[in-house]
């Protein structure tokens, strides 16, 4: 009702003032849920949803954009090596595996991936390997386009997140693990977040704040 009365009026009410204020703004906003669905289902406002759809813009997965992964891929890689000053490059083949890949979370998900392989790899150019590996910590598998992490042994996942040379980071490896067994749970259960929690064995709201709050990019 606020954010309607925002859009109606151009009014809102800040925490702790008594009278409205005027405010100028256009507002933007985006979802990846099937709205129209929602509000037949009674799951979100009408009279909010015909507001938003003044110019409502389709933005296709990044699975349909021809071209974008790799120069995505290419401008993380890029700011990684300005923030750390650094000269890393994908070998072909690695690019090859980047651009074949689905996907499944988006530009997130390719942000993250590219990130982990500049921090786990040891020389000038990105393997192949590196690609795969990250993937799967990710919760990714290479070939399905869907989390795959989870089904690993644990020696599997101990051996390829051990760095070779620095102290390992415990409490960072297990949280990659868990991330990895929140997505599997939420790829067997096609999205549903109540039986993704049935399969961990965990309480729905608990499941929901720990996507909320800790791995936003399972969202």
């Amino acid at each position: 009702g606020k954010l309607l009365r925002a859009i109606d009026r151009g009014e809102i009410t800040p925490v702790g003032v008594d009278r409205p204020i005027h405010v100028d703004v256009r507002l933007v906003v985006a979802t990846h849920r099937d709205l129209p669905e929602m509000v037949a289902a009674g799951a979100f406002r009408e009279d909010l949803f015909e507001r938003l759809q003044q110019l409502p813009i389709h933005v296709p997965p990044l699975r349909e954009r021809d071209g974008d992964v790799e120069l995505l891929a290419q401008a993380f890689l890029s700011q990684w090596n300005d923030e750390h000053g650094t000269t890393l490059r994908f070998s072909s083949a690695a690019l090859e595996a980047i651009t074949g890949y689905e996907w499944p979370r988006n530009v997130r998900q390719l942000q993250n991936v590219v990130r982990r392989m500049c921090v786990f790899t040891e020389q000038a150019v990105i393997p192949v390997d590196a690609v795969r590996g990250s993937l799967d910590v990710a919760g990714g598998g290479e070939d399905s386009g869907a989390p795959q992490g989870a089904a690993e042994s644990a020696p599997a996942v101990v051996h390829r997140m051990w760095p070779r040379e620095e102290p390992m980071d415990v409490r960072e490896a297990l949280e990659e693990t868990e991330r990895a067994f929140y997505a599997e749970a939420l790829r067997r259960a096609g999205g549903n977040r109540s039986e993704a929690a049935r399969l961990l064995g965990v309480q729905a709201p608990a499941f929901r704040k720990a996507i909320r709050e800790r791995f936003p990019e399972l969202a």
